[in-house]
């Protein structure tokens, strides 16, 4: 509990490497087609969990156990979101994409409760 502000900047950044991967990818094969999961892995993975990790370090955000499970429906979602959002693009189904922005949301509300109890 103490911690979670440093798990989400360090997931954070694994999530950053992992978009900038993606991206590196795309620009050597000059092929765009998941330029959305670039996108989404990036802002959702990198920047967002980011800015709730900075908000939990510097007190904006109230860190107790509430904060703990934000941060699993935060990782999960910013992880699967883009997953499905792949597998999507290639044709097979939208239901992970679902499930993963659902997560997103979820998590986005987790940090609105989390802020306002601080």
């Amino acid at each position: 509990m103490e911690k979670v502000d440093r798990n989400f900047l360090v997931l954070s950044a694994v999530y950053g490497l992992l978009g900038m991967g993606i991206g590196l990818y795309m620009a050597s094969v000059e092929t765009f087609k998941f330029s959305a999961v670039h996108s989404h892995l990036t802002l959702v993975g990198f920047v967002t969990l980011a800015i709730y990790g900075l908000a939990y370090r510097t007190g904006l955000a109230k860190k107790d156990r509430w904060a703990v499970a934000h941060f699993w429906v935060s990782a999960v979602g910013a992880l699967i979101f883009p997953l499905g959002e792949g597998l999507a693009i290639n044709g097979n189904g939208i239901a992970l994409a679902v499930v993963g922005s659902m997560l997103v949301i979820l998590s986005a509300l987790q940090f609105v409760v989390a802020a306002w109890r601080a």
